[in-house]
């Protein structure tokens, strides 16, 4: 009995409990205004601006639930807008249940000012009152559901700017030993895509002791114009520069010290798979992967690696953010492997770069560093970017337009540096010689020095010439190879922005050098000697050469001036020695040539050698010595008056041997030795013995060999004998009296 007592009494202790608390749950729903009146009056004491709430319901059972909850700013506009706020009490734990807050709108811009316009809705002397009293933060928890937010003007973006996030999911939890912590998972907006983006926000316990740590963690951010839009004015600039794509991780903390010290940044960029161009560098690096550190006053890139094509990039360096008024640093050093030299980079590249690029037209790859370096100025004024690029050349081939023939398997290091152009002892193949240079180049100046040794030259080197360097290889015909020195140089003219530019050359043929030049008999091997080429032409220093195979004796020496254009005030000036030229038919053919071109130009004059060898007839011995005299007596390489040619030839003769029929002249002369000086419209013979059969000849004299000149030939003949051919060859009155005379045997004859 006392047992059924007991449990009765529980029992009806529990219903009436809950008969209580369902009478106090009807009493506190039936009478919603005194609730509503207490939570206004708390309200009107943490508020300052005005406010609206549309319903306020309360019961034991269902909580506290407040609807449409709006809050203005000071300029009257919305700054808090709620659709609902509602709590209970969690059974179970016997505590206050989470409060959930649904469909929050939260606009953060600039107040009165310049403050912000939620520092404006509560009552500062509440916060401080709250602080000084060492008021232990509440332990509880809020969900927010669907919030948005708008942030109107924020700092560091440019005036106008509104950024808007929908769809926002929060849980802020408070605890009075560990503080706020508050974790918001924002959706992508409409101009931006990631996978997922977490911001968590920490408050310490006590103010003024810790400071606020903001974490930002976000996962397969597309980086990507719509992302530009997010980021300050600073940030936009360095993205305009780099202009990267593709998708990363980043994970960011922001600490704000409690004495309202500058904020602490601490964070970094995983990139997975991006792209990104290195402010002016012409290629895009693309599969870019690596970190990138983000610190308050640098950001450092780590390890980026990427790659276009076969080139390989590796990057290291930081961008040094200053305080407001100083120009942001960047300092960055690439790695590069194998970057192709074709007509996509010259395309890319900046236009004076491009000049120097075409000057030296490479092909091939090439590896290096890569280092840029200055300051990053605001929007709308030019960088102060410095480039230093180190290439290591392997197997690049280039033909500068100084020296037009390809140069192959090219080795060594070039660099630019505030985009001039250096190398040094850059090393190539040429014509199966090696080739060296140094030098620099840049839009104002040009310093090359080229060395060559043991280079080929044959008559195919003409297809790689141009045309003016073509035609001397035509006429020359070389074979074989040469040492060359060249020496380049130019600077730009500021009137014109041209560049003109001056060669010096030496070049140093190598014995066995074949030459077969124009208008000349006999092919040549060249034994030493030098040619200088200047601005103003060709110095030639003792040139010496042997005719070509074993049975010929023939020895010449060239030593010289030959202008390069007839604008050059010193004259040409040539001196050919010529020992043991054999006369044949060669010899003849030649000649005969020379004389058919000077018929077509009515005001050339007969070249003096093969005037003197049509005019004696000569059709064999040898030639002991010729001395030539090429020149222009007004310094100018064209005439300027028909009765004087523009190249006048001088010079001696020296023959021995052979065998002559001179016109009109009844015996072949033979066993010559005779020496003449001559010029262009006559010859003066020094000396001349001859035989004719049995008679001795001695002549001494001048023969004319040009137009309107006169001959004055002494001749002296002895044992000439009378005979028909005599008879015939004098004709008239001579053969008339040698008849009457009956005269026979030999005749004396001084003329």
């Amino acid at each position: 009995m006392r047992l059924r007592w007991r449990l009765g009494a529980a029992i009806g202790a529990c219903v009436l409990t809950v008969l209580g608390l369902l009478a106090l749950d009807v009493h506190i729903a039936l009478q919603p205004q005194p609730l509503a009146r207490q939570l206004q009056a708390a309200l009107d004491r943490v508020l300052l601006t005005p406010y609206s709430l549309s319903s306020v319901e309360a019961s034991v059972r269902r909580g506290v639930r407040l609807e449409q909850l709006i809050v203005a700013d000071r300029s009257g506009r919305p700054a808090l807008r709620v659709e609902r706020i509602e709590t209970g009490l969690d059974w179970r734990r016997l505590a206050l249940a989470p409060i959930r807050i649904t469909g929050p709108e939260l606009w953060v811009r600039r107040g009165t000012h310049s403050a912000w316009n939620l520092l404006e809705l509560l009552d500062p002397a509440l916060l401080r009152s709250g602080a000084e009293s060492g008021t232990r933060l509440p332990r509880l928890e809020i969900e927010i559901v669907g919030a948005t937010l708008h942030l109107e003007d924020p700092p560091g973006y440019p005036p106008g700017t509104r950024l808007q996030f929908a769809g926002i999911d929060a849980r802020v939890r408070s605890d009075p030993d560990e503080g706020v912590v508050a974790q918001l998972r924002l959706p992508p907006p409409v101009h931006a895509r990631w996978k997922s983006l977490e911001l968590v926000l920490r408050l310490p316990p006590e103010s003024g002791l810790s400071p606020t740590v903001l974490g930002v963690h976000a996962n397969k951010v597309e980086v990507d114009p719509g992302l530009r839009r997010l980021l300050p004015t600073r940030f936009r600039t360095l993205y305009d520069r780099l202009q990267p794509h593709g998708v990363g991780d980043l994970a960011l903390e922001v600490t704000l010290p409690p004495d309202g010290g500058r904020p602490q940044l601490d964070g970094s960029v995983l990139v997975h798979a991006g792209g990104m161009r290195l402010f002016a560098f012409p290629y895009p690096v693309e599969d870019v992967t690596g970190r990138i550190e983000i610190r308050t006053r640098r950001i450092a890139l780590r390890g980026l690696e990427g790659r276009r094509g076969a080139a390989r990039y590796r990057g290291e360096g930081e961008i040094t953010l200053n305080p407001p008024g100083i120009d942001d640093t960047i300092d960055v050093r690439v790695q590069v492997e194998q970057l192709p030299l074709d007509d996509a980079l010259e395309a890319a590249l900046p236009t004076e770069v491009r000049a120097i690029y075409r000057r030296f037209s490479p092909r091939g790859s090439v590896g290096g560093r890569v280092r840029v370096f200055g300051t990053i100025k605001p929007p709308g004024i030019e960088d102060e970017i410095h480039w230093r690029i180190e290439a290591r050349a392997h197997g690049l081939e280039a033909a500068f337009d100084a020296f037009p023939v390809p140069v192959r398997d090219l080795r060594g290091t070039l660099w630019i540096e505030d985009e001039t152009l250096h190398f040094e002892r850059l090393h190539g193949r040429c014509r199966g010689g090696t080739i060296e240079a140094s030098g620099r180049l840049d839009e104002q100046r040009l310093e090359i020095a080229l060395r060559g040794t043991d280079i080929g030259i044959d008559p195919a080197l003409g297809r790689e010439l141009d045309a003016e360097q073509a035609a001397i290889a035509r006429r020359l015909e070389p074979d074989g190879r040469i040492d060359l020195q060249l020496a380049v140089r130019g600077r730009t003219d500021p009137a014109t922005g041209a560049m003109p530019v001056r060669y010096e050359a030496r070049l140093t043929p190598q014995p066995g050098l074949r030459l077969r030049p124009a208008d000349f008999p006999y092919p040549l091997v060249v034994e030493g000697g030098t040619v200088r080429i200047e601005p103003s032409g060709a110095r030639i220093e003792a040139v010496r050469c042997r005719g070509a195979g074993e049975d010929n004796p023939l020895r010449l020496v060239a030593t010289g001036f030959v202008p390069a254009s007839p604008s050059v005030p010193r004259p040409l000036s040539l001196r050919i020695e010529a020992h043991d030229l054999p006369i044949d038919e060669r010899l003849q053919a030649c000649a005969q040539t020379l004389r058919e071109r000077e018929g077509e130009d009515e005001h050339a004059q007969p070249h003096p050698v093969p005037a003197i060898l049509a005019a004696t007839g000569l059709s064999a011995g040898r030639v002991r010595r010729l001395s030539l005299q090429i020149e222009t007596p007004r310094g100018t390489a064209q005439a300027t008056d028909a009765s004087e040619p523009a190249v006048r030839v001088t010079g001696a003769l020296q023959l021995e041997g052979g065998r002559a029929l001179p016109p009109a002249f009844p015996y072949p002369v033979d066993n010559w030795s005779a020496e003449l000086l001559f010029s262009p419209s006559s010859a003066d013979v020094i000396r001349c013995r001859a035989r004719l059969g049995p008679a001795r000849l001695e002549a001494a004299g001048r023969i004319a060999l040009a137009p309107g000149i006169s001959s004055n030939l002494r001749a002296r003949l002895r044992g000439l004998p009378i005979d028909k051919r005599l008879r015939e060859a004098l004709g008239g009155n001579a053969q008339a009296v040698l008849e009457a005379l009956g005269a026979r045997g030999s005749l004396a004859v001084q003329a």
